[in-house]
């Protein structure tokens, strides 16, 4: 490696660990005690429910379970059943495709720490193919 292959790959390291500390800085931690939450759930027929939620769970999975709004599948941290609607992937390629806010969610929803005020959306989704 040259001079500036070296320069380069130790910027792009730092660069790294800077987007990391961010992430991990701003992230929303879970927080003990009660917490209000919205939950959309845009069904496979494209109608919307809006349910408006409170947990004491820390994260979104287990809270949405209590709520008898989703139901686990055998593949743990996989939920192929919400609000009565199951999708199968193997029949279909449609699965639920999970969004905090309006982003597409980045990790699972046994991860998703619930925040107070937080929105969450299911969305019944039919793979097309890139």
């Amino acid at each position: 490696m040259n001079k500036k292959q070296i320069l380069a790959v130790i910027a792009l390291a730092a660069a790294l660990v800077l987007l990391a500390s961010v992430y991990f800085l701003t992230r929303p931690e879970t927080v003990a005690g009660e917490k209000s939450f919205t939950l959309i759930v845009v069904h496979k027929d494209g109608t919307e429910k809006v349910f408006e939620l409170t947990t004491t769970e820390g994260k979104l999975g287990p809270a949405l379970v209590a709520h008898n709004l989703i139901v686990p599948s055998d593949s743990p941290g996989m939920y192929n059943t919400v609000d009565g609607e199951t999708s199968d992937y193997s029949k279909d390629q449609s699965y639920w495709q999970f969004f905090i806010g309006d982003e597409a969610a980045v990790e699972g929803m046994d991860t998703t720490s619930v925040t107070e005020g937080g929105v969450y959306k299911l969305v019944y989704t039919i793979y097309e193919g890139p």
